[in-house]
């Protein structure tokens, strides 16, 4: 009688076998194909608007939060309005958790394809919500955003090309001048004044989204796929029978596949990566700091002008968007071109130690300067400032999760920190708005003090400690940082 099974398994083989051999063909065809003139130029132009794209998708409900309330949720009254809005956004950001699954598909499929799915669904999501007449379209855009922005293909892609001993430089340039563009915010909202602020903020919403769609028709159009990738892909596609199994009873078994499931073994495993990954898991609790600015600088200054938190967010609109919020991406942007040149000429370690505790003074003169009722324009510099300096310190580390890990587990890896820490910001997100809900958004800032001050020493102590320099590695060989007692 014939083996079925065996029959079976044999079939499949063939068919994998077959579906490998297309793939390297096409890879070998893209790799093949030469780079026209001025390539270099035009990558870094477009790779710097889908960076635009993504500072603003992720920044834009922070500073139209007035607004959304207001409209939304038709809270002018509630003075937990804003903390029963991030409590909302809690629950979408812990439902969107699930497409970090989708992340490590990178490390199967390439960057590009993923790059283009994200930018195009950040810009289709602010439309929607420059669309919506309710709460629900609202979170059906914000649930869309919040799917599309952790996943930061763009970073892999700069992470991947620029050349290693200016790998910090590159990266941090891009993004700083990504996060200037945050004035484009205010500066549209003030462009388009309408009678009401409630339509000024749609048409917002409206123009950057169709830019977002935009940059990912450009994408589309001229980005080709990472080489390091296609080096790793094709090396793994050209593996023997034998090789596959010989790769198999390694270490670096999790290495010739991506997945949230083997990039968390494979952080497990890694020393070095185990220690970056539990340091950037506190850390993201500091990442409060970058929530609820805005009320915080509202209810501060209104109190200060005598006028009850009742009715701050009605009345404190048109005040912060024309002064706090114009010079927040200023602050912000200065701050985040400093990392790539301090972190390559002193290291990774160094750099972000400085950052976060630059990110802590920053937000404790914030606060105290919105209870004093300092000058609007300098508080707004001081919370930019403090949202650069903490997002610096945490992509600093991620930095490093890159140049800790093997190509094919690149994007996987930093996947399983980036989800992980989520988690961490999850809970401390709610931990805020539980108590920004029961005891009046008064006391949002003093809280969110605390937090960052645990998050930050807690974090950084131990990456101090545990964690090895990574400035310098070379992303086609990270053994160098991974020694024999590298791994376990």
């Amino acid at each position: 009688m014939p083996d079925v099974s065996k029959d079976q398994a044999d079939a499949r083989a063939l068919k994998r076998k077959a579906c490998e051999e297309r793939e390297l063909t096409r890879l070998l065809k893209e790799k093949a194909k030469p780079k026209f003139a001025g390539y270099a130029f035009l990558f870094l132009f477009i790779i710097t608007l889908v960076y635009f794209t993504d500072e603003i998708a992720t920044n834009i409900g922070k500073f139209l939060e007035l607004d959304v309330t207001v409209y939304f949720f038709g809270s002018e009254s509630a003075a937990n309005a804003s903390s029963l809005r991030s409590l909302t956004m809690t629950l979408i950001a812990t439902i969107s958790g699930v497409a970090m699954f989708l992340r490590p598909l990178a490390d199967r499929f390439g960057r590009r394809i993923f790059l283009l799915i994200y930018t195009l669904g950040m810009g289709v999501a602010m439309v929607i919500i420059a669309i919506s007449t309710g709460a629900p379209g609202w979170a059906i855009g914000t649930l869309l955003i919040n799917m599309c922005i952790p996943h930061d293909m763009q970073q892999v892609y700069i992470q991947e090309c620029a050349p290693k001993e200016k790998r910090g430089s590159y990266f941090f340039i891009i993004k700083g001048l990504a996060t200037l563009s945050l004035m484009v915010v205010p500066v549209l909202k003030m462009l388009f004044q309408v009678d009401t602020y409630i339509e000024n903020f749609k048409v917002v919403y409206g123009i950057i989204g169709a830019f977002g769609v935009l940059a990912a028709i450009l994408a589309a159009i001229f980005m080709r796929e990472s080489d390091v990738y296609l080096d790793a892909r094709i090396k793994l596609l050209q593996m023997s029978e034998e090789e596959r199994e010989q790769l198999k009873r390694e270490k670096s078994d999790e290495a010739k596949r991506g997945g949230i499931i083997s990039g968390l073994v494979y952080c497990v495993k890694n020393r070095q990566l185990r220690y970056i990954l539990i340091s950037f898991t506190v850390i993201m609790l500091a990442y409060v700091l970058t929530d609820n600015y805005v009320t915080i600088l509202s209810c501060g200054y209104l109190a200060k002008k005598g006028i009850e938190i009742s009715s701050a967010a009605y009345q404190a609109v048109s005040f912060l968007e024309t002064q706090a919020v114009l010079t927040y991406p200023i602050g912000c942007g200065l701050i985040v071109l400093l990392p790539g040149f301090i972190s390559d000429r002193f290291g990774r370690k160094k750099a972000a130690v400085l950052f976060g505790a630059l990110a802590l003074v920053l937000y404790v003169l914030f606060y105290f300067g919105s209870v004093c009722g300092w000058n609007a324009y300098v508080l707004g510099a001081f919370i930019g400032g403090a949202c650069g300096a903490v997002w610096s310190c945490g992509d600093l580390l991620l930095l490093m999760v890159t140049e800790s890990s093997v190509t094919n587990m690149r994007v996987s890896a930093n996947a399983v920190v980036l989800m992980l820490g989520g988690i961490f910001y999850t809970i401390g997100k709610t931990v805020i708005s539980a108590i920004g809900t029961a005891t009046g958004d008064s006391y949002l800032g003093l809280v969110t003090i605390i937090m960052v001050l645990a998050g930050l020493a807690v974090g950084l102590i131990l990456m101090l400690i545990k964690v090895k320099e990574t400035v310098g590695v070379d992303l086609h060989n990270v053994n160098a940082i991974n020694d024999p007692e590298g791994e376990e």
